[in-house]
């Protein structure tokens, strides 16, 4: 099984605004890993399945965000699993960030 690359995933994440950075009042708001991934891949699920596919990316919001669908190294059925992305997420998010 692939895994997102740690530089894949902070590019990810520093190209998506931080619109969860901040609540319905403004107020700051920490979210953990888990929710900011759900929330990601479900900008990316159009039809609701847990799957995505290159078409569905090509449609979403986040292809302005991302490199390319490639980029979130989908598997060999050329899908994107909902559980997948966010165990690679967390994962991501836990290990050191490049230095930019």
């Amino acid at each position: 099984m692939k895994f997102l690359s740690p530089a894949v995933l902070a590019m990810f994440l520093i190209a998506v605004p931080s619109v969860m950075a901040a609540g319905y009042d403004g107020a700051s708001h920490n979210h953990s890993p888990e929710t900011m991934a759900i929330f990601y891949f479900d900008k990316m699920d159009l039809n609701g399945d847990k799957l995505v596919t290159k078409e569905e990316f090509e449609k979403s919001s986040m292809k302005k965000m991302v490199k390319s669908f490639d980029a979130l190294e989908p598997d060999g059925t050329g899908t994107l699993k909902r559980n997948s992305f966010i165990k690679n997420f967390i994962k991501a998010q836990s290990e050191p960030k490049p230095k930019v």
